[in-house]
């Protein structure tokens, strides 16, 4: 289904790419306690307003709050950039080993059906169409 956050039907590709960007940390000895910041640059669908958005994103915060992780995610819209037509979803974690496994524990739940996770999930999907994702370490 295009447009999801996390595309189910693709759930190996995505893995596949988590492997490859782990496999790559470790063989270029980045260090593990640098801190990750995952960037999705995204489009509004036009179902949902940025407040609507914003409140979905406290709600997946509140979630993985509750569960004891790191991972913490903010809005950004732009106001001055080359397309200020997107939206970033800007999520934290600690380092990269902490956000593969959160991201796995995530969507293994959302995977589940009747699950918060899920929920947050079809929400968003109704909300926005993902164009592009990017991960960082920083220093």
């Amino acid at each position: 289904m295009k447009g999801y956050y996390f595309n189910f039907e693709n759930n190996g590709e995505m893995m596949k790419k988590l492997l490859i960007i782990a496999l790559g940390i470790s063989a270029f000895g980045l260090k593990a306690d640098m801190q990750y910041m995952d960037v999705i640059k995204y489009e509004l669908t036009g179902n949902c307003s940025i407040a609507e958005i914003a409140s979905i994103k406290d709600d997946f915060n509140k979630i993985l709050k509750d569960q004891g992780q790191d991972y913490q995610a903010e809005i950004w819209q732009p106001i001055e950039s080359d397309d200020t037509t997107v939206v970033y979803w800007v999520g934290k974690a600690p380092n990269f080993p902490d956000f593969a496994q959160e991201f796995t524990d995530y969507f293994e739940q959302a995977t589940k059906g009747d699950t918060p996770e899920a929920g947050i999930e079809e929400s968003m999907l109704n909300c926005r169409t993902e164009l592009s994702r990017s991960g960082f370490l920083v220093q």
